[in-house]
């Protein structure tokens, strides 16, 4: 048994590495996504509303114990909570197709920070928060599969963006 913890955008520190999750619903993708931010040293995980629960049974049991080693902050809208993020100096990446860059192009860090932004597995970011982040980058693949799913894409960028030192 512990507290159930509680952290704010007021954490988030210039020069991190985060994790923003928008709509995210299924618990084993939230599990797996918060599993490998600390797998890569993220500094935090941001959930927009909608995203399923960090402490439901199928979540904890898929980040194998990251759901309460890692800070993770509810932040209600993305798109406010990009706009508090940026105002720290934090790049803010959209994982999304439209007007993007292949992910090879992106540094592999940013001095000010940096923080991935995957949405939802059937409808993947909103307009507004794609257009709230800094600029937009996705996964190069074949067209032998149409998309990935939300859990690996994340966790491919994650691993893109991991601590210097692994």
């Amino acid at each position: 048994m512990f507290r159930t913890p509680v952290h704010t955008l007021d954490e988030v520190k210039a020069g991190g590495r985060y994790l923003a999750l928008e709509r995210v619903q299924d618990p084993g993708n939230v599990g797996t996504l918060l599993r490998s931010a600390a797998a890569f040293g993220f500094d935090g995980v941001i959930l927009s509303d909608g995203c399923a629960s960090v402490y439901a049974p199928k979540t904890l049991r898929a980040s194998m114990g990251a759901a309460v080693r890692i800070p993770v902050i509810e932040a209600g809208a993305m798109p406010d909570a990009i706009t508090q993020l940026r105002a720290k100096g934090i790049t803010c990446l959209a994982a999304a197709l439209y007007k993007s860059q292949p992910l090879s192009a992106a540094q592999a860090s940013y001095p000010g920070g940096v923080c991935v932004v995957i949405g939802s597995e059937g409808q993947g970011l909103t307009d507004e928060t794609i257009a709230a982040c800094s600029s937009t980058v996705r996964i190069p693949m074949t067209d032998r599969v149409e998309s990935l799913n939300a859990g690996i894409a994340g966790s491919i960028l994650l691993w893109h963006f991991r601590e210097e030192s692994l």
